[in-house]
């Protein structure tokens, strides 16, 4: 019988889990005061023009509504980010960076560069492709079998 550790989800939750924590202990180490899920919602916001909201971010970054909500408060009492009343519809809140939130990206910016560099050093790019490839399979794979 083959043990748990051995297969490939076990290994891939080992290794993601393992590099959450390590990011997460290099982003408290530089006295940023976020996770490596609100750097997730500082990034993607970072990259909107007009905000986004709660039900977009929690798409895509594949997190439950409770969830997302959760994390949301946490940046939202740090300051980094505002919730506003869609003007085109009131139900809609639009989130958005403020200007700590954005000052925070610009910190955190090159220590994510660093945290992603020192866990890629030993990779090729040609290992980084085929990485990348072979977990695209997999998400299409999964993708393929929702409704």
């Amino acid at each position: 019988m083959d043990q748990i550790s051995n297969s490939f989800g076990f290994k891939l939750n080992y290794t993601t889990r393992n590099m959450r924590r390590y990011s997460n202990e290099k982003l408290k180490a530089a006295g940023l005061d976020i996770t490596v899920d609100h750097w997730g919602i500082l990034k993607i916001l970072s990259e909107q023009d007009n905000g986004l909201s709660s039900s977009a971010l929690s798409d895509i970054m594949l997190k439950d509504k409770p969830t997302i909500t959760r994390m949301i408060d946490v940046v939202v009492k740090k300051g980094l980010v505002q919730r506003t009343p869609s003007t085109e519809d009131r139900r809609v809140i639009t989130l958005a960076l403020t200007p700590l939130g954005k000052d925070r990206v610009s910190q955190a910016l090159p220590v994510v560069q660093e945290i992603r560099s020192f866990m890629s050093q030993k990779l090729t790019d040609k290992d980084l492709q085929d990485l990348s490839r072979i977990l695209q399979k997999i998400d299409s794979a999964i993708e393929g079998t929702q409704s």
